[in-house]
């Protein structure tokens, strides 16, 4: 399995010069201490990702390997590791794979936003 990932924004913005189709304000909660995180919107993006420091009291699981390419096809990791857990209130689980490649601690990719999760009022927006 293949993954396309932005690096970062900038990058993404400068080669495809979609800054409509990414947002940058919004924030996730750390599940335990229930602290806000940056989460990167990137529909670009064809999974979701969860930085290492925020998943230590999860229930960590392996997973088959996942090389991850940045949309200039760069070679950015591999991911062996991934987490399923509840989003906010509602009864759907959302899958993320453990990878730091980003500078948000949560990337929230496509598949996220085409599934059944209805955010309504979750979401904050960041001032500018």
């Amino acid at each position: 399995m293949f993954t396309r990932l932005s690096k970062n924004k900038d990058t993404v913005l400068r080669e495809a010069n979609l800054e409509e189709m990414y947002n940058e304000c919004a924030n996730s909660y750390r599940p335990n201490q229930k602290k806000k995180q940056p989460a990167l919107l990137d529909s670009a993006c064809e999974a979701n990702f969860i930085h290492t420091d925020l998943v230590p009291d999860l229930k960590v699981e392996k997973c088959k390997l996942v090389a991850i390419y940045a949309a200039n096809n760069i070679f950015m990791a591999t991911v062996i590791n991934f987490v399923q857990t509840k989003w906010f209130d509602t009864d759907t689980d959302v899958k993320f794979y453990v990878a730091d490649i980003s500078d948000c601690s949560i990337v929230l990719g496509a598949g996220f936003w085409y599934s059944p999760i209805t955010v309504g009022d979750k979401w904050e927006t960041k001032p500018d």
